[in-house]
């Protein structure tokens, strides 16, 4: 099953933007190199995962127990950390912003990520450096 809604954004104080969303056709990756400048995006990366790698994904959400996560993670100790969007919705719905704090299983979570944006197993992941 083909998601509903897929958006995914992850960004830092010290860092660029990444940002992977679905717009019902194909999952756009996009990067900024630059902090704190507008998302002006002209150039993307187009991925069209299998109806097998979206339902892996799919299970992989129930498995981590996403499904269940908060609708927000924050630490306010650190003020100049990184922030991360999360909506994807299938059957059911994934929606949380992390502020410096993460939920549980938040790295099987970007494993997930990687695995869905790979034409091949041995292709390197997209989503880095996030922890």
């Amino acid at each position: 099953m083909l998601p509903r809604k897929f958006y995914f954004e992850a960004g830092a104080f010290t860092s660029g933007t990444t940002i992977l969303e679905w717009n019902g056709e194909n999952l756009c990756f996009f990067e900024q190199e630059t902090p704190c400048i507008p998302n002006f995006v002209d150039d993307y990366m187009s991925i069209i995962p299998s109806d097998e790698m979206w339902q892996n994904f799919e299970n992989g959400l129930e498995a981590i127990g996403a499904f269940a996560w908060d609708d927000e993670y924050s630490d306010d100790s650190i003020l100049d950390g990184m922030c991360i969007e999360i909506w994807i919705t299938f059957r059911r719905r994934v929606k949380c912003t992390c502020y410096n704090a993460v939920p549980p299983n938040f790295n099987l979570f970007l494993d997930l990520l990687n695995a869905l944006t790979k034409a091949n197993p041995s292709d390197e992941d997209l989503i880095t450096g996030l922890l």
